[in-house]
């Protein structure tokens, strides 16, 4: 229990654990048992880090870089790191991969409209195209389009905007949602997900996620689909030592997505499926 006092002796900030309950309600439902109250503590916690991290870097070059507080932790206790104790990944470390990633797309609310940024740090311009979509959460597609695009060295700049009505069209803000992808050839440089209503106010479908297991060399190779939306899809494998390659992502139909899981020694694959563990938003409640 979160008001165990195990649990309150490893959290030194004096109103902690009521100040993580009370963000998180205000934006999820209320997890349905401790396990979930604590995975999605991190979900929390990313997604805040997330929204700063991306404003930030729209902001160039007023503002060129951002540090976050705080990497790792000294002892087991609930905090700000990346990394726990044991040096295991948090969702914030995932999510810092891809919100520090050189080139990055955001959509960020200003208020009734949405603006789509283009932001890289590369030293080199980068030509792509920003793909732009708005999906309902059951996997039908509302409206759709693509943009060829080049992104200037060192900057941020708008690549799309619209009014935040106009996308929704006739939805309720809690039927749809906005996706967008920076794409080079056929590579995903960067990926950015609007939701137009708190999570908490949308219900979640079961997304049904498929998954294969291959071994490519030295590598196990997860390959994962959706029929519909899964948000913070957290994979697990009980007992094995290593951690996946991603993880707290989300996962949109029709689109492929493959994680490695990067073994500390040697492991069979049918053993390895065996362990592993997939769950998402929609099973914490």
């Amino acid at each position: 229990n979160i008001t165990s006092p195990v649990m309150e002796q490893h959290q030194k900030h004096p109103e902690g654990n009521k100040l993580i309950i009370q963000y998180m309600l205000d934006h999820y439902r209320l997890p349905k048992d401790f396990e979930s109250l604590l995975w999605l503590s991190q979900v929390l916690q990313a997604e805040g880090m997330r929204i700063a991290a991306e404003h930030f870097r729209s902001q160039m070059p007023r503002i060129m870089g951002s540090l976050y507080w705080q990497i790792d932790d000294c002892w087991p206790v609930a905090s700000w790191s990346g990394m726990d104790y044991f040096g295991n990944w948090k969702a914030l470390h995932y999510y810092a991969q891809r919100f520090y990633n050189p080139v990055l797309v955001a959509a960020i609310d200003s208020g009734q409209v949405l603006n789509v940024y283009g932001i890289s740090d590369l030293s080199q311009p980068v030509d792509s195209v920003l793909r732009w979509a708005v999906y309902s959460y059951d996997g039908k597609t509302v409206e759709q389009g693509e943009i060829p695009l080049k992104l200037e060295p060192r900057s941020s700049r708008i690549i799309f905007t619209r009014a935040l009505d106009k996308l929704r069209k006739d939805f309720a803000q809690n039927e749809v949602y906005f996706y967008c992808e920076l794409i080079k050839g056929d590579k995903t440089l960067s990926s950015s997900i609007h939701h137009f209503s708190e999570l908490k106010r949308v219900s979640l479908p079961s997304p049904e996620i498929k998954k294969k297991v291959s071994i490519q060399g030295k590598k196990i190779v997860i390959s994962l689909e959706t029929t519909k939306f899964a948000k913070d899809v957290y994979l697990s494998a009980s007992g094995l030592k290593g951690r996946f390659s991603d993880n707290f992502f989300d996962m949109i139909p029709a689109k492929k997505y493959e994680v490695e899981f990067l073994a500390d020694g040697e492991i069979d694959a049918s053993s390895f499926e065996q362990t592993l563990n997939i769950i998402s938003l929609r099973d914490s409640y």
